[in-house]
């Protein structure tokens, strides 16, 4: 996939994007290979920015080419001068300030990928570099952490970058966990953010906390930060439209993951409003597809409790039985069906097969069945499997929906 985008006039800026926003986002996931506090980073000009860094703050010392501390209690910070502790939030500071040059983080006078050339905007070596100095700062830097999460105005990814960080093992501080604490009791910080220090302290001291309950009366706070992301997420789909459909969704795909992420955050409360944009036929058909992820996240995540949601299931066939929707978006819808393991769907998936043209949703079809896991489906894939005509794709799916539904007696017979 990267030696398609390489070929591609968008590299660099989609180089960058990706990075910062799978070291700033993580998708939910921290890095194992940042060291918090540790004083050992792979790269040497970050090493000597590190060492610095340390000997002005901590008493760090350099013996035999190793960076060796001054014995310290692991659980208690280093008793800082006023103007050492000024100087690390200033260079802090700094780092973040840079981070937020992303195009992708200030869309502002941006129309077109283009738009984002010759811009004063670090590259992809520059935010390496930029992350691990943040990292490898450590307990040091943990006011300022607080102060930068607090700060409700900055872009929310970073804001989950600081809450993933402060939370880190390796920082061990008594403050993080009481602040994480009230983040979670904070009604008016975003349900993202909450759901987020609610799965990131459940990793850490055991599952205690409960996702964020929404009450009717806060519902329409839900949809507005559900729009939010939205908006941001199609913006940035409409960034990628001058490139054919497949490379569209492929950059735009690449740039809009911690958007999607921070939705899925939020939950089963995001549910009514990522259905109404999803059924939206005015709406961007891309914005509408990538809806589909976190739409059959949530489904499966109910699949997995034994719980259904009955909410979905008519308004989404609507969109696929639709032939004037674009392809894109009918396909998610299939899947969508595919995942909610609605039985009423078999018939009319079968019944839509027999005049469906479009081979991108032949196979969503075959794959839904497949999950449904019906043996009224069993005809059908016989029907494709002997079909010369039909996709190797299609072909192949119907074979595995055979072993998937039942001990066939014409299964052996395919070996």
């Amino acid at each position: 996939m990267i030696c398609v985008m390489k070929k591609r006039k968008w590299l660099e800026v989609s180089l960058i994007v990706i990075l910062g926003i799978s070291l700033l986002t993580g998708c939910g996931q921290r890095s194992k290979k940042s060291e918090v506090g540790s004083g050992e980073v792979e790269d040497e000009n970050i090493t000597v920015s590190h060492e610095k860094l340390l000997k002005e703050t901590t008493g760090v010392q350099k013996k035999q080419g190793k960076i060796e501390t001054k014995e310290l209690s692991q659980n208690v910070t280093p008793e800082l001068s006023r103007k050492e502790k000024k100087q690390i939030e200033e260079r802090i500071l700094k780092i973040v300030n840079r981070i937020e040059k992303f195009p992708f983080f200030n869309l502002e006078g941006i129309k077109s990928i283009e738009d984002t050339k010759g811009k004063d905007v670090p590259d992809e070596e520059e935010i390496k570099r930029l992350i691990r100095e943040l990292v490898s700062i450590g307990k040091a830097g943990v006011p300022t952490f607080i102060k930068i999460i607090k700060d409700k105005k900055r872009d929310e990814e970073i804001r989950m970058f600081f809450i993933s960080l402060i939370a880190d093992d390796k920082i061990k501080d008594d403050r993080t966990d009481e602040f994480l604490i009230g983040i979670i009791n904070d009604k008016k910080e975003s349900i993202a953010i909450r759901n987020e220090v609610v799965s990131i302290l459940n990793e850490k001291i055991g599952k205690r906390f409960a996702p964020i309950e929404i009450s009717s009366k806060e519902q329409e706070k839900v949809k507005k930060e559900v729009l939010k992301w939205l908006r941001k997420i199609e913006r940035k789909c409409k960034l990628c439209l001058e490139y054919d459909e497949r490379d569209a969704r492929l950059a735009a795909g690449w740039i809009t993951a911690g958007e999607i992420d921070n939705i899925e955050k939020i939950g089963k409360p995001a549910i009514p409003t990522l259905l109404e944009v999803f059924c939206h036929k005015n709406r961007n058909w891309m914005l509408r597809a990538f809806i589909g992820g976190p739409l059959c996240n949530y489904l499966y995540s109910l699949r997995e409790k034994g719980e259904e949601d009955n909410r979905i299931f008519e308004p989404v066939i609507r969109v696929l039985e639709d032939r004037s929707e674009h392809r894109s978006v009918r396909h998610e819808a299939v899947i969508i069906i595919g995942e909610l393991g609605d039985k009423r769907a078999v018939e009319l998936l079968i019944k839509l097969y027999k005049t469906e043209e479009d081979g991108l949703i032949r196979i969503g079809i075959v794959s839904a069945l497949r999950g449904l896991k019906d043996e009224r489906a069993m005809n059908l894939f016989i029907e494709i499997m002997n079909n010369p005509k039909e996709e190797i794709q299609v072909r192949s799916g119907s074979i595995f929906g055979l072993a998937i539904i039942a001990e066939h007696p014409k299964f052996p017979l395919l070996i």
